[in-house]
């Protein structure tokens, strides 16, 4: 569900940081980015749907939300390292990155090409890891730290389900990527999580498994899908003050479908 702004949600915004949304022009990247900007913070959404990062920032302008879009291909190194480069370089340093852009395309195993297969792990792994470590070299340069959150799956923590062999392995690294980023940083105070969403009533999730996977979480011990806000209300907590003490984790927004 596509979520409209409301122009007086909108907090005064402060000396803050930027955050750099990929996959920001719809679905979980969307409402991170209006969350973040009616928090205060500068926020830039890199996308390569060009019409979606347009009616974004029109509506974030007339709202008087701090939104810039950027043409971002995940799937070019080039350009994901040129998105990030510009929200460093917007005048505010970078706060915060979220790794929220990727794909899901189901084909069974017996059937999938590596071409496909590739495809998948360039855009939703790779495309993961160069965003993270170029907002990393540019957190350590600044010396002030920051908050890195990537984006898995339960399918990715729990395995995968038919059809999604190529999706559940590049979301199960992109955990294993988290940690050691965290590790690693650590020292430079540059802190980096993972949410791992269940089903979330997104384009991406209602063009693949909508209606099967709508009845399966009904059953959950919540009762519904997510929402976009519930991703970005988790996404808010983990780049912001009162998470300071948190890295190397994967927080699991499901409903209580996994536990």
């Amino acid at each position: 569900m596509t979520t409209s702004i409301e122009a007086d949600a909108v907090t005064t915004p402060t000396a803050r940081g930027a955050i750099a949304v990929t996959g920001g022009a719809k679905g979980i990247g969307r409402q991170v980015a209006i969350t973040m900007a009616s928090a205060g913070y500068p926020v830039w959404v890199g996308d390569r749907d060009q019409p979606a990062i347009d009616e974004l920032t029109a509506e974030a302008a007339a709202a008087g939300l701090p939104i810039t879009g950027h043409q971002l291909e995940l799937g070019k190194p080039d350009s994901i390292r040129e998105f990030v480069e510009a929200a460093a370089s917007g005048g505010h340093g970078l706060a915060g990155l979220v790794c929220s852009g990727g794909i899901s395309p189901t084909t069974p195993v017996l059937e999938l090409t590596l071409e496909q297969w590739h495809l998948v792990q360039d855009i939703n792994l790779t495309g993961t890891f160069i965003a993270a470590q170029e907002a990393a070299r540019h957190m350590v340069s600044q010396g002030s730290g920051g908050s890195i959150v990537t984006v898995s799956s339960t399918i990715g923590v729990s395995g995968g389900r038919p059809g999604f062999a190529a999706y559940a392995a590049s979301k199960g690294a992109v955990i294993s990527l988290t940690k050691t980023m965290a590790i690693e940083l650590g020292p430079h105070q540059v802190r980096v999580n993972c949410v791992a969403p269940g089903a979330v009533d997104t384009p991406l999730f209602r063009a693949t498994v909508g209606d099967t996977a709508a009845k399966t979480w009904s059953k959950s011990p919540l009762g519904r899908v997510g929402e976009p806000e519930d991703l970005a209300n988790a996404i808010e907590f983990l780049l912001g003050d009162r998470s300071t003490w948190i890295t190397g984790q994967v927080l699991h927004v499901n409903g209580g479908v996994y536990m």
